[in-house]
């Protein structure tokens, strides 16, 4: 069982629940400190602490930032933690982001509706009640309007187009180091989430010197191999060590499973403050 779970995510961007929903089953897993990262999004922290004050459990400011590496044309994740009240350099990015990433997936649209599968921007707004229309949010409203059409439908068969240097600027990714800039500027840890998702291991240490702090090192979707990899690059490169379970839905693993023990937060919490915060 796992002491914090730093890495989570709620209807506020592609989560299936809603914050107290998601405080909820983190308190009934056991566990003891969270931090709700949603994607490209700090601005509903308020909300989270409001709702939280009726839980036994530490919440942390957070949020997980869309980034892109264009020298190596991957994917990058980067993770806030500790953000202060305002996070104005953070804002910016996600106002470019969320503005881009929509339209993009409105954009899919009429393509659709050649495939008979006729949804608008009124009737997909009942699933993204609380963020902008994700693609998840799509997947999920054609499931609801065509049942028998998407049985046995899944989210990669409706969308499996592969991220390139257009596409990720037609979505707003932010590049990389910027992502990481405005995390430290604001006062925050910056960190490179799951480093094996988008095979950003070689990057690693360029991200470094642009600033990176830390680098998780527990995540759902690790295998034996990731976990020790992911330490020995954080004791290699001086990196403060961090991990979250990366929670979406129910189903995939058990909450509690993944994250950091009481004296692996101690010392990510500790160490932030020590050589960031209060340096």
């Amino acid at each position: 069982m796992k002491y914090a779970d730093l890495h989570m995510h709620t209807s506020y961007s592609d989560g299936d629940y809603d914050i107290k929903e998601v405080i909820e089953m983190a308190v009934e897993a056991g566990i003891k400190t969270m931090a709700i990262t949603d994607h490209d999004r700090a601005d509903h922290f308020e909300k989270i602490k409001e709702i939280g004050k009726d839980f036994d459990i530490r919440l942390i400011k957070g949020l997980e930032i869309s980034a892109y590496d264009f020298e190596s044309h991957k994917k990058v994740h980067i993770v806030g933690l500790f953000l202060p009240e305002r996070t104005p350099e953070i804002d910016k990015l996600n106002a470019i982001t969320n503005k881009k990433r929509e339209a993009y997936h409105i954009s899919l649209l009429p393509k659709l509706a050649e495939d008979g599968f006729d949804l608008d921007y009124t009737y997909l707004k009942t699933f993204a009640k609380n963020s902008i229309i994700y693609k998840s949010d799509i997947f999920w409203a054609m499931k609801a309007k065509y049942p028998e059409r998407m049985e046995g439908v899944g989210f990669k068969d409706v969308f499996h187009e592969k991220t390139t240097d257009d596409l990720a600027r037609t979505m707003g990714y932010i590049p990389v180091k910027d992502a990481i800039e405005a995390v430290n500027a604001d006062g925050g840890l910056s960190i490179l989430a799951h480093p094996q998702e988008y095979d950003n291991w070689d990057e690693i240490e360029k991200y470094k010197e642009m600033g990176l702090r830390a680098i998780e090192i527990n995540h759902s979707r690790m295998k034996d191999g990731d976990f020790d990899r992911a330490k020995d690059f954080a004791n290699r490169l001086d990196l403060l060590m961090s991990g979250g379970s990366d929670f979406h839905r129910l189903g995939r693993f058990e909450l509690g499973d993944y994250g950091l023990n009481e004296d692996e937060f101690k010392n990510l919490e500790e160490g932030f403050y020590e050589k960031y915060r209060n340096s």
